[in-house]
């Protein structure tokens, strides 16, 4: 909001920076949301297998690592598995190189 008064009040455009940055906002909450409801799949026991790994909250820490024979064998319910790689902090992060770095800001300004 800062930058877009900058922006507004040097006379460039500062409402469409401003919609643009909102929208990332929204992109990030709806990414957020396929990867938790879409990425997951649900599994028996017997059909997990070594190295799988396992969703968020499923009890075996907050690190992203495949599960080893001991955890698999000790598994005696449905477990949620990632059946992708998260893609949200790779893509933001690439956005947000983009877009703040000199050169995205200079290709913004351009348009408008």
């Amino acid at each position: 909001g800062i930058l877009s008064l900058v922006l507004i009040y040097q006379g460039s455009n500062g409402y469409i920076f401003f919609a643009s940055i909102l929208l990332l906002v929204f992109l990030y909450e709806i990414l957020s949301v396929i990867e938790d409801e879409f990425m997951v799949a649900i599994k028996s026991p017997e059909d997990v297998e070594v190295g799988e790994v396992p969703a968020p909250d499923q009890g075996f820490g907050e690190k992203i690592r495949g599960l080893e024979d001991e955890e698999v064998e000790k598994l005696d319910e449905d477990i949620k598995v990632r059946t992708g790689v998260p893609f949200i902090p790779v893509f933001l992060i690439a956005l947000l190189l983009t877009d703040l770095t000199s050169s995205g800001i200079w290709i913004l300004l351009s348009i408008y």
